[in-house]
């Protein structure tokens, strides 16, 4: 009975030894081990660089300093975020209307916004959409009885600086145009104007919002933060 033990463990033995040997696994040895102790063997060892050719190290690095250099440079020179609010009318004339602006005055307002924005997108400023923000606007309006209400708004847009305005009717004849140009992170006003306008038409409307932008606005032209285009990242 053990003879017969012996033999089969033999038996046994041969078989397991073959199929090591088959697929590389005799004597605790595997070929693919083999074959990964020789790769990392090669890893180790510095590699030779032709004469006037970088090697791969060399050239991940020279990647990877130009992508740095390219990236800085556009942040450097990034454009400034600017959110214009649509201006508002304070009607103090006889004429007011409790329904808000007559339908010509809504129209002026949207001119003079138009032309603000339009102006700052010339100067080198990214003038942001307000459509996002649509339902906070208008449940936050107006912007001059809610305390710097539009600030998170601004913030909210990515904005860096905004602008608010606002015209005032005393009457037909006189009225005047306001404006406030804000940091949006701590809500300091950069620059503010007026200007006095007369009679309630298209044309005066235009003649006073361009006298603010020329002369108030953006002259001198603004700096540090506020500046068309960002001076650090």
């Amino acid at each position: 009975m053990s003879d017969v033990v012996g033999r089969a463990g033999v038996f046994c033995f041969s078989i397991l030894r073959g199929l090591g040997s088959f697929f590389g696994l005799a004597e605790g040895k595997t070929r693919v081990g083999e074959h990964l102790r020789m790769r990392l063997y090669y890893e180790k060892r510095p590699h030779p660089e032709v004469p006037g050719k970088a090697g791969p190290r060399r050239m991940l690095t020279q990647i990877a300093t130009i992508a740095a250099f390219i990236l800085l440079t556009t942040a450097a020179h990034a454009a400034t975020k600017v959110a214009v609010f649509d201006f508002e009318l304070l009607d103090t004339s006889t004429e007011a209307d409790i329904r808000g602006p007559k339908p010509d005055e809504a129209r002026r307002l949207a001119l003079i916004t138009e032309d603000v924005r339009k102006r700052l997108s010339e100067a080198g400023y990214e003038v942001i959409g307000l459509a996002p923000q649509k339902a906070q606007i208008e449940e936050a309006a107006p912007f001059r009885n809610c305390n710097s209400c539009e600030l998170p708004i601004a913030r909210e847009l990515g904005a860096d600086i905004e602008v608010i305005g606002l015209v005032q009717k005393v009457s037909n004849l006189i009225l005047n145009i306001n404006f406030q140009l804000r940091d949006v992170a701590s809500g300091a006003v950069l620059r503010a104007g007026s200007a006095d306008i007369r009679n309630n038409t298209d044309e005066s409307w235009m003649r006073g919002i361009s006298y603010l932008i020329r002369n108030r606005l953006l002259d001198p032209p603004l700096t540090g933060k506020a500046a068309a285009k960002a001076a650090t990242p």
